[in-house]
């Protein structure tokens, strides 16, 4: 689902084929991931929680691919993905060799990151994921999603377009947007 301006865009639009998925198990038991940012969020999220792979359950129900999740930091129910990336392969500049970018130089924070805000295209991605137990992740993100049917339509979907508002006292959540637009 690539949604392009009718009028035209000044640029190029890259439909991202990259699914490989890969996984090792580290020495102090937890997962390590690689994976192509062209593969879909929701097909990574189902793989994690099938094997008991704890971290991603909460993204269950976010529309499009890892790529663009790492790219705006998506994120559900108090948790982002950027908290389990250990590094990112990027192309930071027309000509240049693709990079690896560790977490801290992504820059993540609510919604956003380096490549967000400085540009560049994300090729791979590898995840640090925690062991868990398959059942209890399953019926996590099975609760996710049917949270999300509630408030959200069934079909396909270009996700949310507004970001949460910073809370209004230190220590408080984020205040929803979207109460805040019904509201409005």
């Amino acid at each position: 689902n690539v949604l392009v301006d009718d009028t035209g865009f000044p640029g190029l639009v890259i439909l991202n084929r990259t699914l490989s998925l890969a996984v090792d198990r580290l020495s102090d038991g937890r997962y390590l991931l690689r994976c192509g940012s062209g593969l879909l969020l929701r097909d990574l999220v189902k793989r994690t929680v099938t094997f008991g792979m704890a971290g991603l359950e909460s993204l269950s129900g976010i529309p499009g691919t890892v790529g663009g999740a790492i790219y705006g930091n998506a994120g559900a129910y108090g948790r982002d993905i950027g908290s389990t990336v250990r590094q990112a392969l990027v192309v930071t500049a027309p000509g240049k060799k693709p990079a690896w970018l560790s977490r801290a130089e992504l820059d993540f924070s609510y919604r956003n990151s380096r490549i967000k805000t400085q540009g560049g295209l994300i090729v791979a991605v590898e995840l640090i994921l925690n062991p868990g137990k398959a059942v209890r992740l399953a019926t996590r993100a099975q609760e996710i999603l049917e949270s999300r049917w509630k408030k959200l339509p069934h079909s396909l979907s270009a996700g949310s377009y507004f970001k949460n508002l910073p809370p209004k006292q230190p220590g408080e959540r984020r205040r929803s947007a979207g109460l805040l637009l019904e509201q409005a």
